[in-house]
């Protein structure tokens, strides 16, 4: 959703709002999910992840992670081809 869109900002919200009712912050678990860091290790607490296309709940991610998944597009794809841009990166070396 584009960010100045009230409309999807709005549906957005009523998302996370059930969403977090049905995955409480009792229930989240002590590291990201995605990277592993600890919850203690991190500024933040940790935040839900869902996908903003189906609503689907993904889990409990740092902040770090949801920023980074969101820039690559918040699909396979993208990052996909951050992984691949890595790979020749690395193998230039």
């Amino acid at each position: 959703p584009h960010p100045y869109c009230h409309t999807c900002e709005k549906e957005q919200n009523q998302i996370r709002y059930q969403l977090k009712q049905e995955h409480p912050r009792e229930s989240r678990p002590t590291h990201c999910e995605c990277c592993g860091v600890a919850e203690s290790k991190i500024r933040r607490s940790l935040v839900l992840d869902h996908c903003h296309i189906t609503g689907i709940f993904r889990g409990w991610i740092c902040a770090k992670c949801n920023v980074g998944l969101g820039g690559l597009g918040d699909d396979l794809e993208g990052v996909q081809k951050g992984l691949d841009y890595l790979k020749r990166a690395y193998e230039k070396d």
